[in-house]
C-alpha cells in the first residue's frame, strides 16, 4: 500500500494545522478536553486544531503512561520514527474511507501525563511536540488542568506556525504566552491572563505574523468559556460531559467538588429546599405533640 502522503503548502494565509494526540490520560475526563480543544477552532484564524486517534499499542504511546518517569532525550529521539507511523496511520484511514483530502497536519502535539526525569514539562522534535504533565499537583489549580492543557497546546500552535516564537522569548515571567518558565507551576500565569507582551508581538510582527497574537489573546481569555447556568457556554457543556471548570481543582473531582457541583445544580436546590421543608415542618409538629403531653 502506498503511503506518500501529500503535504499542504503552508502560508501565513492559511491556518496551521495541528493533529493533537492523546496518550493514556488515566482518570482525565477525556471527552470534555476534546471539546474545549474542538472548540478552540471556532475562536480564531490562525489555528486549526484536528483530534487524531493513535494505537495505544504504540512503543511511544506506551511509554508515555500517567505518573511514567520517562528520559526526555531518549523520548526525543523515538519521535521521528512516532511521527512516520501517524502520518503513515492517517493515510491508510484516508484511503479506507475514500477521503477527498488526503493532505495531513503541518505539526503534531501528544498529551500526557508522563514525567520526563529533568522536570521538564515539554519537547520538541522537528513538527512533534509533546506534553508531558505528570508532575501536575491540585495545588496548581486555578487554572483547571484543562486550561493548563490547552494554553500549553496554544503555546506549541505558535511554534508550529511562526519560527520566530519556536522557543522561549525571555527570561522574566510576566504571564506571556512565551515567558520561559523553569517551573511548571510558573506555567499557570500564561493561563490565569490572555497575554503576549510587546517583545514577542513584535517578533512574530516582523516576521509577517501580527494577527497571531491578537488570535492567541483570544483563545488564551478564557471568558469564552462563559458561565455554567448558560447550557449553551462551554462550561456549561463541559459540565454536562462530567467536568466542573469552576469547581474542579485536580485531575478528577474529589467526593467534596462532586457534592458542592451537585449543590450549584438549580434542580438540586429546589430539592435540598423541599426536604428542608418537609424536615422543617416534621420538627414542628413533633414539638407540638410534644407539648401537649
Amino acid at each position: 500500500m502506498n503511503e506518500a502522503v501529500s503535504r499542504p503548502n503552508y502560508t501565513s494565509a492559511l491556518p496551521t494545522r495541528v493533529g493533537v494526540i492523546f496518550g493514556d490520560l488515566g482518570q482525565l475526563n477525556v471527552s470534555a478536553l476534546k471539546y474545549l480543544i474542538a472548540y478552540l477552532n471556532t475562536l480564531q484564524r490562525s489555528f486549526e486544531f484536528e483530534l487524531l486517534e493513535s494505537n495505544s499499542n504504540d512503543p511511544l504511546i506506551t511509554l508515555l503512561k500517567p505518573g511514567e518517569v520517562v528520559d526526555r532525550e531518549s523520548c526525543r529521539l523515538m519521535l521521528p520514527a512516532f511521527q512516520t507511523r501517524i502520518i503513515g496511520q492517517i493515510a491508510r484511514e484516508q484511503q479506507q474511507y475514500r477521503l477527498a483530502d488526503n493532505s495531513t497536519p503541518h505539526g503534531f502535539v501528544i498529551i500526557s501525563m508522563a514525567r520526563f526525569s529533568d522536570e521538564h514539562y515539554g519537547l520538541k522534535s522537528g513538527d512533534l511536540q509533546v506534553q508531558a504533565l505528570g508532575d501536575w499537583e491540585r495545588r496548581m489549580a486555578p487554572p483547571s488542568i484543562f486550561e493548563f492543557m490547552i494554553t500549553l497546546l496554544l503555546r506549541q500552535a505558535a511554534s508550529f506556525r511562526a519560527p520566530a516564537v519556536s522557543k522561549s522569548i525571555h527570561l522574566g515571567t510576566k504571564g506571556c504566552l512565551f515567558d520561559f518558565t523553569p517551573e511548571l507551576g510558573d506555567v499557570r500565569y500564561k493561563s490565569l491572563q490572555a497575554y503576549v507582551c510587546s517583545i514577542c508581538r513584535e517578533r512574530l510582527r516582523a516576521n509577517g505574523f501580527a494577527d497571531v497574537a491578537d488570535d492567541l489573546v483570544q483563545a488564551l481569555d478564557t471568558r469564552w468559556l462563559g458561565k455554567l447556568d448558560d447550557p449553551y457556554s462551554p462550561a456549561s457543556i463541559v459540565g454536562k460531559l462530567g467536568y466542573n471548570l469552576f469547581v474542579t481543582q485536580g485531575i478528577k473531582p474529589t467526593w467534596s467538588e462532586v457534592v458542592r457541583d451537585t449543590l450549584r445544580d438549580e434542580g438540586t436546590k429546589e430539592l435540598v429546599k423541599l426536604i428542608g421543608a418537609v424536615m422543617l415542618a416534621a420538627l414542628l409538629l413533633w414539638l407540638g405533640l410534644s407539648g401537649k403531653k
